[in-house]
């Protein structure tokens, strides 16, 4: 989509073609009962990625909140400690990584109920 935008920015017609039989590529909703709604695939947007939030917005794409209320993993048959401590591990270099943040970075932290 920002390749899109500069092509049609510089004046160019452009037309986008998706790939699935729906929009947005890997991002998926599943709802149901069981779960009420759960994302699958690259949904999420974080806070240094200063960039999509910006071209979203200059496009009048509408953007939710995170449920941060309910439990978001459900129905599991394995531990989650590893993959959960490999998760902050991962999650925590992002405040790094944006080169279009203004602020200092953040440290992210994960709590279990």
């Amino acid at each position: 989509m920002a390749a899109a935008k500069l092509l049609y920015d510089s004046g160019l017609n452009v037309i986008v073609l998706e790939a699935r039989d729906r929009v947005g590529g890997r991002t998926y909703t599943l709802r149901n009962q069981k779960v009420k709604y759960v994302d699958l695939g690259g949904s999420y947007v974080g806070p240094t990625q200063n960039h999509i939030l910006r071209l979203s917005k200059e496009l009048g794409l509408e953007t939710y909140k995170v449920n941060e209320v309910e439990r978001l993993i459900h129905h599991t048959k394995v531990s989650l400690e590893q993959p959960l401590k490999d998760l902050e591990i991962i999650l925590s270099v992002f405040p790094y990584i944006s080169t279009n943040s203004r602020s200092s970075p953040q440290t992210t932290s994960f709590i279990l109920e």
